[in-house]
């Protein structure tokens, strides 16, 4: 499909998301058209889908699942008349300022002339354009989040305006919700959808402009592309980008019996998370996203713990006590988590391990606690082991490896007996 459309006096506008959301947008001139005037007595409405791109090809029922429910802020940046022409909304314009018109892109009374051209990129551009002069967030860059990467150190920081500063900005119009079919005025609105987070994903929404009534001329794939005639029931869909959410892990050993006489204790465990995939068709792919081994060193009895940070939300974590210290036996394990999709295992063919099934956000109260980058505890695991009554000496060595953004390049450090037990515990 050619990403230019020519504007003629009964053409459409091909709308910010491209062929994508089918957002066309009616603006032409009504000179010598066959095309009907609009009808400004006619009830239109607006109604917005879950409805996503590429639905065949990714999984979304995190997204389109039926208790996720998307609020959708309409803000009317101008007015269309019997023609199908627009007036700027004044409150946009003033609001604006000297930033309107976009030098980079097109000024939207333009769009009333009877030839005009401008690209699906540029429609894109645009609204992300009056986003910004509504002080809307934008979503992040495109690849900010993609599975199997770590987050950029400059990657932005997910921000989730209060319904205050929403429904406050200039022109604001009205607050809807997917599904609904709302009446609206007719006009052109910029249409921006509130960010939302689930257990594994942070999702945002690409602002796009639709205008209502809509006409669907020459649309290509449009069932009435050869029709002339005004859409006064418009309906859209969202294109959504999701990144991926990152939890924190908590290993808690407690010790309640200990032999001085035998010198430190080691305990060492290895951590893997394995992320289940599915696309659209059910079909199943597992990925290791993490991978580690952490070792825990006693001189005293009490109890310790590790905090391993950003495991990827949504996979499933195995930690096994590989070894259990000279003289000391595994006597207790499991877990807790905060989310009721999140499930402890702790029975089965090894008995050294416990599985976290999913490991997710809190649905409710974030038990867990959240550290100072802002991530979620998501579930903690328990070991307790005891002094089994032999005299047996023993100490151990962890390969620990961490992964560094600035080398690019996996890093190892040996955990030998008590001498990093700061580090491990850190890390």
């Amino acid at each position: 499909m050619s990403m230019k459309t020519r504007y003629r006096k009964k053409a459409w506008l091909y709308a910010a998301m491209g062929a994508v959301l089918c957002l066309a947008l009616a603006l032409p001139q009504m000179k010598m058209s066959a095309r009907d005037f609009v009808d400004q007595e006619k009830t239109c409405t607006l109604t917005v889908t879950k409805s996503v791109f590429e639905e065949n090809t990714e999984d979304w029922s995190d997204l389109t699942a039926d208790g996720v429910e998307l609020e959708i802020y309409l803000y009317q940046v101008a007015k269309m008349d019997e023609y199908g022409r627009y007036t700027v909304d004044p409150e946009f314009k003033e609001a604006a300022g000297s930033q309107y018109p976009n030098p980079e892109t097109w000024d939207i009374e333009k769009l009333n002339d009877g030839v005009y051209e401008v690209t699906a990129d540029e429609w894109r551009k645009e609204a992300r354009y009056i986003a910004g002069i509504l002080n809307l967030p934008i979503p992040p860059a495109a690849d900010a989040g993609e599975e199997g990467k770590e987050p950029a150190q400059d990657e932005e920081t997910l921000v989730i305006p209060d319904e205050k500063e929403l429904t406050s900005a200039p022109c604001y119009y009205k607050t809807i919700h997917t599904g609904e079919q709302t009446e609206v005025e007719q006009g052109l609105y910029l249409v921006w959808a509130k960010p939302i987070v689930t257990g594994k994903y942070e999702y945002t929404f690409l602002p796009y402009l639709v205008s209502v009534p809509d006409n669907a001329y020459g649309r290509p794939g449009d069932a009435n592309a050869d029709s002339d005639e005004w859409i006064y029931d418009v309906t859209v869909g969202v294109k959504p980008r999701r990144q991926i959410r990152y939890l924190n892990l908590e290993i808690v050993k407690n010790l309640p019996t200990y032999n001085k006489s035998l010198g430190e204790a080691m305990f060492v465990f290895q951590v893997e998370a394995v992320r289940v995939e599915k696309n659209a068709e059910g079909a199943e792919t597992r990925k290791v996203v993490y991978s580690d081994m952490l070792g825990m060193n006693f001189s005293e009895p009490g109890q310790q713990s590790i905090l391993i940070r950003k495991i990827p939300a949504g996979t499933e974590v195995t930690v096994k006590e590989i070894y259990t210290g000279a003289s000391y036996k595994l006597i207790d394990k499991g877990g807790e988590t905060w989310n009721p999709e999140s499930k402890v295992i702790t029975s089965g063919s090894d008995n050294l391990a416990v599985v976290i099934s999913s490991l997710l956000a809190a649905s409710g109260e974030v038990n867990g606690g959240v550290d100072e980058e802002g991530i979620e505890t998501g579930a903690r695991i328990t070991f307790t082991n005891d002094y089994d009554e032999t005299t047996a000496f023993g100490t151990g060595i962890v390969n620990h490896f961490t992964y560094s953004e600035d080398t690019k390049e996996w890093v190892g450090t040996q955990i030998m007996g008590g001498e990093h037990k700061k580090e491990a515990a850190n890390e």
